[in-house]
C-alpha cells in the first residue's frame, strides 16, 4: 500500500508544475493531512513520515547542489511550522547532503600536479564521460597545454584553475567538481601540448634552411666591438648551448656568459632582445626559494644582473653548485609533493665591476667578455635575431658541441686573469716565486709572508693556495733530499728569444741585473756568472748545494746558462709527474708540520667550509693523501658531503685505491 501510495502520489506531483522541494513538501504535508476534496485519494490514512521522506528524497535527487541548499533551508522552515514533527525528514536529508559534501572535499585534497595527471576514470556510460564529451565538443580544438609555463590555455589565453568550476558552470550549465574539471581539461589539452621556444627554434630553422652559419663567428665583434677570439667563441657556444637546453632538457651546461662594461651600454637590453621578452627574465634573486626555482622552468634565458654580488666569499660555492645542477626540485602551485624537473634554461649576466672573479677553481664556469662600445647596437637584432637562432639550431643539429675544447680552455683561462680580484698578498708571493720555483704552502706563509708557524691556520692556507693557482702554479710530486712530497711548482713561460737559457732559481740575465739591484722592493743581490760547462759543473758539484738551497743568501750565484744546445741539464733528480721543464731542482729545508687544530676548531662551521673548498681543489690521489694526513677524518667526511657529486665520487674512488694499497 505504501509503495502504491508513493508511486501514485509521485505521479500526481509530476502531473503538477511543482519544480522545487518547497512545493513538493507543501503538497506532501497537505496530502498527509485528512481532506475531503481529493478524488484521487487511495487511502483514508495520511502518509507516514517514511513515505514522505522517500518522496522528498526522490525530488531532491533531481536538483543541483546549489538548489538543494536553498530548498533544504526552506523545507526546514516550513516543517517547523507544520503541526507534525518533521525533524526526522530534515535530519535525514541534511545528513545525506553533508556526507556527499565531505566526500567531495576529501577528493579535492588529493595532490594535484600538472606534471603527473592521471587519466580520468571514464566509464562507458559514466556521467564523467558525458561531461567530457560536452566540454570536448565546444572547447576541444581550442584547448592547449603550454609545457614551458605548465598551464592550460583556451584560445591562447591562460585558463585560470582557481575559477575553472565557475567557468564551466557558466559555459555549459553543468555542475562539476573542480578536481574533475581539471582532470578532463588536462586530458584534452595535453593531446595538443606545445613548447613555445622549441616551436620558435624549429620554425626559424625550417624557414632558413640555407642559413650562413658564419653569422655566429663574430657576434662579439659586431655587437660589443670586441674582436678577441675567445669573446666570439663564448657567444657562439652560448647560443648553441641555449638551443641544446630546449632540445635536450637537463643537458650539461654549467657556464654563465657575462657582459662586462660601463653602465648605459644596453647590456641587459641586448640579452632581452636576443632571447625574446616573453622567454626572458632578469628578476631571479634568491637561488634557493621555491618560487625562484619555478622561474627556471618558466623562462628560457635568465639574466643575473650586476652579478658581482654572487662572487662573495660565502656565496660563490653555492653559486657554483647552482650552475652545475641539471635539474631542480621544487613544489609547484597546487602541488602537495616536490617535483624534480630537468632544466631547459640557460644563464647570462652583466656587470660593471672589473675585478669580478676570486675563485681559481671555478673560473671555467664564467665566460666574461668586454663590451668595448659605448652603445650596443641592439636594434640590429630586429633583423638578425631569427637568423642568429636559425644558425645556432643548424650547428646543434650538425652536432657541434657547446663546451670548450682544450685549446679554447687555455684562451679562457688567460682571459679570466684580467677579471681576477687582486689580493694584497699576491705581489709578495709573486716576488717569492721568482726566486723559489717549487714551494709548499707553509713556506709561502712563513718565508714570503713572515707568519709564525702557530699563525698558519686553515684560512690563511686556503688564501695562499688560491693565489698560487691564480699565478699558474701546479701541485706536483717533487724530490728533495731524497724524499718525495707534494709542492707547488711555478713554471712561467720562457721569454721569447731566450730558449737557450735554463732557469735555476732566478730568471735574470746580466743585462737586467743592475735594474733589479736598484729596486727597493727586491732585497737580494744577484750576481751574474760565467756559464759552466759540463766538466766544470761536475768538478764543482760539491759547492753546488749553496745554489740549490731554498734559503738563498745575498751572495748566492743564481744563474746557469748552457754553453750550447747539447749541454745536459745540471739537475740530478728530475721533478716527477711530467715536470720536464729542465729546471734545476731546488732543495728547501722542510719546515715542521703545522700544529693540528683542536677537535672543537676542526668541527667549526668556518673550518668545515674551508676543508670543503680544499677538497674541491684536490686534483690527484697524491694530493688527497696529503689532505688525509693533515685533516681530522671526521671533519673531512662532513666537508666531503658539501662538495659537488662528481668530486665526492672521485674522492671515494681515491679512498678505495688507497685502501687497496694498504
Amino acid at each position: 500500500m505504501q509503495s502504491l501510495l508513493s508511486t501514485n502520489f509521485f505521479r500526481y506531483l509530476l502531473g503538477c508544475e511543482s519544480t522545487t522541494i518547497q512545493e513538493v513538501v507543501l503538497q506532501i504535508l497537505e496530502y498527509s493531512q485528512p481532506f475531503e476534496d481529493w478524488a484521487s485519494r487511495i487511502d483514508d490514512q495520511p502518509l507516514t513520515i517514511k513515505i514522505a521522506i522517500n518522496i522528498a528524497r526522490c525530488a531532491i535527487a533531481l536538483l543541483s547542489e546549489s538548489e538543494k541548499a536553498v530548498e533544504l533551508a526552506t523545507l526546514r522552515q516550513r516543517c517547523n511550522e507544520a503541526p507534525y514533527n518533521w525533524n526526522q525528514l530534515i535530519k535525514t536529508l541534511e545528513a545525506e547532503r553533508k556526507a556527499t559534501r565531505i566526500k567531495n572535499e576529501q577528493h579535492l585534497k588529493r595532490s594535484f600536479s600538472l606534471e603527473d595527471v592521471p587519466e580520468p576514470p571514464f566509464g562507458k556510460d559514466s556521467k564523467q564521460l558525458i561531461k567530457r564529451q560536452l566540454i570536448e565538443a565546444k572547447w576541444g580544438d581550442r584547448l592547449k597545454f603550454n609545457e614551458m609555463l605548465q598551464q592550460l590555455e583556451l584560445d591562447g589565453e591562460h585558463l585560470m584553475l582557481d575559477t575553472i568550476k565557475t567557468e564551466i558552470a557558466l559555459q555549459f550549465n553543468m555542475d562539476i567538481g573542480r578536481e574533475d574539471a581539471i582532470d578532463i581539461l588536462l586530458h584534452l589539452a595535453k593531446q595538443r601540448s606545445y613548447h613555445p621556444v622549441r616551436d620558435y627554434l624549429n620554425q626559424v630553422a625550417d624557414s632558413h634552411p640555407d642559413i650562413d652559419i658564419s653569422i655566429l663567428d663574430n657576434i662579439a665583434t659586431r655587437y660589443f666591438g670586441n674582436d678577441s677570439a675567445i669573446a666570439n667563441i663564448y657567444m657562439r657556444k652560448t647560443l648553441i648551448g641555449a638551443v641544446a637546453r630546449i632540445m635536450e632538457p637537463g643537458c650539461k651546461m654549467d657556464t654563465i656568459t657575462i657582459l662586462y662594461g660601463k653602465q648605459g651600454t644596453y647590456k641587459s637590453t641586448f640579452w632581452r632582445k636576443l632571447i625574446g621578452s616573453e622567454f626572458f627574465s632578469d628578476s631571479l634573486v634568491d637561488l634557493t626559494h621555491k618560487d625562484e626555482l619555478a622561474k627556471l622552468r618558466r623562462f628560457w634565458g635568465l639574466e643575473l644582473a650586476e652579478i658581482d654580488y654572487l662572487f662573495g666569499q660565502k656565496a660563490v660555492e653555492s653559486f657554483k653548485r647552482f650552475l652545475s645542477a641539471q635539474d631542480d626540485t621544487y613544489r609547484p602551485p597546487y602541488g602537495r609533493e616536490n617535483l624534480t624537473v630537468n632544466r631547459t634554461c640557460f644563464f647570462v649576466g652583466t656587470t660593471n665591476k672589473k675585478d669580478l672573479l676570486n675563485d681559481p677553481t671555478g673560473d671555467r664556469r664564467y665566460w666574461v667578455l668586454d663590451v668595448l662600445t659605448d652603445s650596443i647596437p641592439y636594434k640590429l637584432l630586429d633583423t638578425e635575431r631569427d637568423l642568429i637562432w636559425a644558425a645556432a639550431v643548424k650547428l646543434y643539429r650538425q652536432g657541434e658541441r657547446w663546451d670548450l675544447n682544450e685549446q679554447e680552455k687555455t684562451l679562457s683561462y688567460g682571459s679570466n686573469l684580467e677579471y681576477h680580484s687582486q689580493d694584497p698578498w699576491e705581489d709578495a708571493i709573486a716576488r717569492y716565486l721568482n726566486i723559489h720555483r717549487k714551494v709548499t704552502t707553509q713556506e709561502i706563509l712563513t718565508d714570503a709572508l713572515k707568519f709564525e708557524i702557530n699563525q698558519c691556520d686553515l684560512l690563511k692556507q686556503r688564501r695562499v693556495i688560491a693565489i698560487l693557482q691564480r699565478l699558474g702554479c701546479e701541485s706536483k710530486t717533487v724530490s728533495r733530499n731524497g724524499k718525495k712530497f707534494r709542492a707547488w711548482v711555478y713554471a712561467p713561460p720562457s721569454p721569447e728569444g731566450n730558449a737557450d737559457v735554463t732557469v735555476c732559481a732566478v730568471d735574470v740575465t746580466p743585462d737586467v741585473t743592475a735594474q733589479i739591484e736598484s729596486q727597493q722592493a727586491t732585497q737580494l743581490t744577484v750576481t751574474p756568472v760565467t756559464p759552466k760547462t759540463e766538466e766544470n759543473f761536475s768538478q764543482n758539484s760539491d759547492t753546488q748545494s749553496s745554489v740549490e738551497s731554498g734559503n738563498l743568501i745575498e751572495t748566492d750565484v743564481t744563474d746557469v746558462t748552457k754553453s750550447d744546445n747539447n749541454s745536459p741539464s745540471p739537475c740530478d733528480e728530475p721533478v716527477l709527474d711530467g715536470n720536464a721543464s729542465g729546471e734545476c731542482e731546488e732543495v728547501i729545508a722542510v719546515l715542521p708540520e703545522i700544529t693540528p687544530l683542536p677537535e672543537s676548531e676542526w668541527m667549526s662551521e668556518e673550518n668545515l667550509e674551508a676543508i670543503a673548498k680544499d677538497l674541491e681543489w684536490c686534483v690527484s690521489i697524491e694530493q688527497f693523501q696529503v689532505f688525509m694526513d693533515i685533516y681530522n677524518l671526521e671533519a673531512l667526511a662532513i666537508a666531503l658531503s658539501r662538495t659537488e657529486a662528481s668530486k665526492q665520487e672521485q674522492i671515494k674512488l681515491w679512498m678505495n685505491q688507497l685502501d687497496a694499497l694498504k
